[in-house]
């Protein structure tokens, strides 16, 4: 939302993103309105579990915590921006230590209770997130190692409370609200251009509408118990994104649209550049017993062939010394996309890319790797494999910001009528391509044109 509200109020930024004031504004409503939506959902629990409160009976409004936890777990529901309302029990007249009481609380339209384990050392009120300090997160680990003076001294080779309790109090609010929708501010993490992206990848996941409900609660849900292992704030934010919405692949990639025939048609067709070494990798036996001649350092048995030894045979192509022909010496069965296991293969529009772009310049517009600028064959996808329905997971679709948490560098396309640009253009010549995503699919489903060679 201070995305959008900060677009909205830059007529620079709107230039970029190539979009006018009412299209901002809009994105704008609906960001507003997708995080009201989210109040309301299950989600409502995970500020309460994050502090280790638990169900007693699964399903059930009676939860179970010590003194600390139930601080935490309110304080993180304020931090959230939940609907809370709190109740605490009252001391017994004359009583000590109580040893169990009931909290009752409101949590969105949901009453439960909340009982206290007993514990050593006074219930303190749960601090709302925008009030938590240092002070704050110390005097709470006084209180759970019962040291009420602060006077204990830290284990061997730990850091002390003061060095550690800022940044850390203030990541632990900002991490509670991620679940409800909110992203962190860049102050809560480390600045570094990991953390950079994945801030800015999280607040285009809350504004795409082309990630269903159930997927974009569910992913939230789970990057909140990702991060709530974590001891301390992360160094590449963007890096954990991924490590969730590529962990789980059938749960989260490729669920945007389904490309229809007029996008087929509109793009100009489906196309994806396998790179020289690439095609060095898939290569058959045949090749390989000719390449082991040449150098005995490649091995002639496929087993003990490896990604870096591709290159070496890249160089004995370069230098003339051994013949290929993509179409016959590569392994027909090669999965296109298939790295990491799961993950999606990436095609761009066929009208984005001339035929026979020199690989320099296709390193440039499309920002792949440098082993494209050696070599590179153009595959293509056939229309009836693009527009096919025959399962839940065939087709093309366009991709959501879940897919591109892939790259840093993927850009989501504010129109949302046409699939996005993953490259972000940063050097000259460097275009915004369009690009749409399939499951992994073998060489032998593709047309395949010749290797263009520098």
């Amino acid at each position: 939302i201070a995305f959008w509200h900060q677009v909205a109020a830059d007529p620079a930024a709107m230039r970029t993103l190539g979009i006018d004031g009412e299209q901002a504004a809009a994105r704008l409503a609906a960001a507003e309105a997708q995080s009201a939506e989210l109040q309301g959902l299950a989600l409502r629990y995970l500020p309460l579990r994050l502090a280790g409160l638990e169900q007693e009976v699964a399903g059930s409004r009676l939860w179970v915590g010590d003194t600390e936890q139930i601080a935490e777990g309110l304080a993180n529901a304020k931090a959230a921006r939940l609907p809370l309302t709190v109740t605490p029990p009252p001391y017994p007249s004359g009583a000590g230590v109580p040893t169990a009481r009931i909290w009752r609380i409101t949590l969105g339209d949901e009453a439960l209770e909340i009982r206290e384990r007993a514990r050593v050392g006074r219930v303190r009120e749960a601090v709302p997130g925008d009030e938590v300090t240092a002070r704050t997160v110390a005097g709470a680990k006084r209180a759970a190692t019962h040291d009420p003076t602060g006077t204990k001294q830290p284990e061997s080779g730990k850091i002390n409370d003061r060095d550690t309790a800022a940044p850390h109090a203030e990541w632990a609010t900002a991490r509670a609200g991620i679940a409800a929708g909110h992203v962190p501010p860049e102050a809560a993490l480390p600045a570094t251009n990991g953390n950079h992206a994945g801030i800015a990848r999280l607040h285009e996941i809350n504004v795409d509408r082309h990630i269903p409900a159930t997927v974009y609660t569910e992913f939230l849900r789970e990057l909140s118990m990702h991060l709530e292992r974590m001891e301390t704030p992360p160094e590449d934010l963007h890096a954990e994104l991924k490590t969730i919405a590529y962990g789980s692949p059938e749960k989260y990639l490729r669920k945007g649209p389904r490309l229809s025939s007029g996008d087929f048609k509109k793009l100009g067709g489906l196309k994806r550049a396998l790179s020289l070494k690439w095609l060095c990798s898939k290569v058959n036996v045949n090749l390989l017993g000719r390449a082991n001649k040449l150098d005995p350092s490649i091995p002639a048995d496929p087993r003990g062939y490896t990604w870096p030894m591709a290159q070496k045979i890249v160089d004995l192509i370069k230098a003339g010394r051994l013949e290929f022909d993509p179409i016959r010496d590569v392994d027909v069965g090669a999965m296109v996309g298939d790295w990491p296991r799961g993950a999606s293969g990436w095609y761009f529009a066929g009208g984005d890319v001339a035929d026979g772009t020199p690989p320099k310049e296709l390193v440039t517009q499309l920002a792949v790797g440098p082993e494209y600028g050696d070599a590179y064959q153009i595959a293509e996808v056939p229309a009836d494999l693009a527009l096919s329905h025959s399962s839940e997971d065939s087709g093309a679709f366009r991709p959501t910001a879940l897919d591109l948490t892939s790259a840093r560098e993927g850009l989501l396309n504010p129109d949302p009528a046409e699939p996005y640009g993953r490259t972000n253009p940063q050097a000259p010549g460097q275009l915004p391509t369009r690009e749409v995503l399939m499951t992994p699919l073998p060489l032998s489903k593709l047309k395949r044109g010749p290797l263009v060679m520098k």
